[in-house]
């Protein structure tokens, strides 16, 4: 998910990030992820603004200039390199949201890629763009969790302008299925095959009596295997 990196002091011009990683994505009962490396990437150039190792707490601390748009990538082995977009303000101490950074299991990814290996994607790559559709405006009264959004569609915008169509898991949230053109009741989406590059990833819904709202979020993709999780991608209402 795309995270604003609050307030809470470090050198002039800068701000210190301070955050938990996890081990993957999830909620309160996942444990942190000790022994990850985090780099802080400019996002404009790709260049290396910080790194730091994860203690056996998960925590990790990073400086940075202030007004830089992050991607922050986490890695370890068994993990495939999974990025995060970022936005730093003028913030001095910046607090990351707990379970907002998290690894990605070589594993999963895989068995993610094998399921949906007929996508078409975007066509080549080695990039796994992977996720699940939320409201950070609704709240169901019974677990206060955040709903799914089932009728999004995601489309993939590539730095040269192609467009690439989303799939989707079947009714059940268990496998592809090629028919589906929305996110469905899992709210998951999947896009393989993306090649190296900075793209947008956009989402449309619709709230009902017509109303549709867009949003777009900045996704990297490496040259080598990749992944750009959003466990969720936040939608608002229109």
């Amino acid at each position: 998910m795309l995270f604003s990196l609050t307030l809470l002091a470090c050198a002039p011009n800068t701000a210190l990030i301070e955050g938990i990683v996890y081990e993957r994505p999830g909620d309160d009962l996942v444990p942190p992820l000790p022994g990850a490396t985090v780099r802080m990437l400019d996002a404009a150039d790709g260049a290396e603004l910080d790194w730091a190792n994860t203690d056996a707490q998960g925590t990790f601390t990073a400086e940075v200039p202030h007004g830089t748009n992050l991607f922050v990538e986490i890695t370890r082995d068994g993990l495939r390199p999974a990025f995060f977009a970022a936005v730093v303000g003028l913030e001095e101490v910046i607090i990351v949201e707990p379970y907002t950074l998290y690894g990605y299991a070589e594993a999963d990814a895989a068995e993610v890629e094998a399921s949906f290996a007929d996508c078409p994607g975007g066509g080549g790559g080695a990039g796994l763009v992977v996720g699940e559709v939320r409201s950070y405006e609704l709240a169901t009264v019974i677990s206060g969790a955040h709903p799914t959004i089932a009728n999004a569609q995601v489309t993939l915008v590539a730095e040269g302008g192609d467009r690439w169509a989303a799939c989707y898991y079947d009714a059940e949230g268990a496998v592809y299925d090629p028919e589906a053109g929305v996110t469905g009741d899992a709210g998951q989406f999947v896009v393989p095959h993306v090649p190296a590059g900075q793209h947008g990833l956009e989402i449309t819904y619709d709230f009902g009596g017509g109303l549709i709202e867009t949003q777009t979020y900045p996704v990297r993709v490496d040259e080598v295997p990749t992944v750009s999780p959003w466990f969720p991608a936040w939608v608002g209402l229109p």
